[in-house]
């Protein structure tokens, strides 16, 4: 069983084994033949928490709402106890923010625990029918990346134990070999939760990014204009825009990553939604948040840069927010 592999010289072994794995982390993270449905510039109608859930998944849509609510004068930062204390007149129509503020109530202002599940799974489902998500269930990923990885890490095995067994050098092999299974457990564990944005995804986030990039370094636009915080939240993120000019602006980024363990990690996995959290219950959940009714999202995520207009959250409607109706 293993003479073919006997046959094959150790450097060239080396070498095969590189290609093959090089492969496999492009198709299997990648995807190529995974192309979506969405038009190039339907990159430039996303709304912000759509954006914010290609770029960093669960992660991005809890930053994009928390600039947003800060930017809307929703809620109160204290810059020494880092809380977030919602104001009690504040009733936003975004049903994203309606969660954000019924979970901040919830926790007592505090940044850790926030899950925005409901809205993060519309998010999810919105760029899902728009063809930029790819909607491979989580079993699915893991399966394809054990194929994969899997594969690849039994074929080193075996090249290992007979290089043992014939007293080859193999210390090159080996840590191949711990390479390979580190990616073997990426592939089951990270991506599966969060789901793979499409090519077509990753293209419009990064036009969005790349026609964004001068004004993170405008000093002009980040001391006079409020509008853009939560797009360049959702594109850079609060680890990005806490060490940029927009730190000053949206000083909320410092606050939340000296705050919760969620940031302090800017490459911690996004954990998607619970399995039971269907539309139907998406809709109730959402639609009570702070008795606030919440329901006006459901008019479309009309993709504006402004993200206290945008109703992502209610993820209805085919495409949302990604250029206006795919289905």
């Amino acid at each position: 069983m293993l003479e073919p592999l006997r046959m094959i010289p150790g450097p060239l072994f080396l070498l095969i084994l590189v290609g093959l794995t090089g492969l496999g982390i492009y198709f299997h993270f990648y995807r190529p033949w995974w192309p979506g449905r969405a038009n190039p510039d339907r990159g430039m109608s996303l709304t912000p928490y759509e954006l914010a859930y290609l770029a960093r998944g669960r992660r991005g849509v809890i930053e994009t709402a928390l600039a947003t609510a800060d930017a809307d004068g929703l809620i109160e930062v204290d810059a020494e106890t880092k809380l977030a204390i919602p104001l009690p007149d504040a009733c936003p129509d975004d049903r994203v923010l309606a969660e954000l503020l019924r979970e901040l109530t919830l926790l007592g202002g505090s940044l850790r625990g926030l899950k925005l599940s409901s809205s993060v799974h519309a998010v999810r489902r919105s760029l899902t029918q728009c063809g930029l998500l790819d909607g491979a269930s989580a079993g699915r990923v893991a399966l394809r990346g054990f194929a994969i990885f899997g594969t690849l890490e039994g074929l080193a095995l075996a090249k290992l134990f007979l290089g043992l067994h014939l007293g080859k050098p193999v210390t090159f092999l080996f840590l191949l070999a711990l390479v390979i299974l580190a990616f073997l457990g990426l592939s089951l564990w990270a991506q599966g939760r969060r789901g793979f944005p499409t090519l077509a995804g990753r293209r419009c986030l990064n036009d969005r990014r790349h026609a964004l990039e001068s004004l993170l370094f405008d000093h002009q636009a980040a001391r006079t204009q409020p509008g853009p915080r939560a797009v360049m939240t959702a594109v850079f993120g609060f680890h990005e825009i806490s060490t940029s000019l927009w730190g000053a602006a949206i000083p909320l980024a410092g606050i939340a990553i000296a705050a919760s363990p969620l940031w302090l990690n800017p490459h911690a996995p996004a954990q998607s939604p619970p399995s039971g959290s269907g539309s139907g219950g998406e809709s109730s959940s959402t639609s009570s948040d702070s008795g606030c009714g919440g329901g006006s999202s459901d008019s479309g995520c009309g993709g504006g840069s402004s993200g206290g207009d945008s109703g992502c959250g209610g993820g209805g409607g085919g495409c949302g927010g990604c250029g206006g109706g795919g289905d």
